[in-house]
């Protein structure tokens, strides 16, 4: 895994987006970003793979959401402390 600033990411995109590897962006020294290549057939395969995944789970649509919404919360009163 390699580390790039925000600056040099926004400047080299296409270059690191090439690599094809997992790399974390930074501002001021501090990670903001993981950015992860897809797996080869791109991301409606990933998002259909995931889905059959939740399924056989027993997941449901109103799991995930709810899921979505908590983490979101979570995240933005951490933020604040």
């Amino acid at each position: 895994m390699t580390t790039i600033s925000i600056r040099d990411f926004a400047r080299n995109v296409t270059r690191v987006l090439a690599r094809r590897s997992k790399t974390v962006v930074t501002r001021r020294g501090e990670p903001v970003a993981i950015v992860v290549p897809l797996p080869s057939g791109g991301t409606e395969a990933l998002v259909l793979k995931m889905t059959e995944i939740f399924r056989k789970s027993g997941v449901t649509d109103s799991d995930i959401e709810r899921a979505v919404k908590e983490a979101r919360r979570e995240m933005h009163v951490s933020r604040r402390d």
